[in-house]
């Protein structure tokens, strides 16, 4: 979005940002938490192998049942070219 935005790419900058109110809307909400945005972020994160899921006190990180919706979430977007 940034690139896009700098060489004034206005188009660009809109499917950025359709792209990324994806993301934000389609991981808001599985986890049950006041952190559930970042919960879904650090596990989506730990399921493509950049780093864990831990979260620091006094969060937890996802349940088996958490990570298995955002695993098929995850799949979901593959399908829109997230990767």
């Amino acid at each position: 979005m940034v690139r896009a935005a700098a060489a004034g790419d206005i188009a660009g900058v809109r499917e950025s940002q359709e792209r990324i109110m994806r993301l934000s809307t389609t991981l808001y909400g599985l986890c049950d938490t006041d952190a559930s945005f970042l919960k879904a972020i650090k596990c989506s994160l730990s399921l493509k192998g950049i780093c864990s899921g831990f979260l620091a006190w006094p969060y937890r990180q996802c349940d088996e049942a958490e990570t298995a919706k955002i695993k098929a979430a995850l799949e979901t977007l593959e399908g829109y070219g997230y990767r």
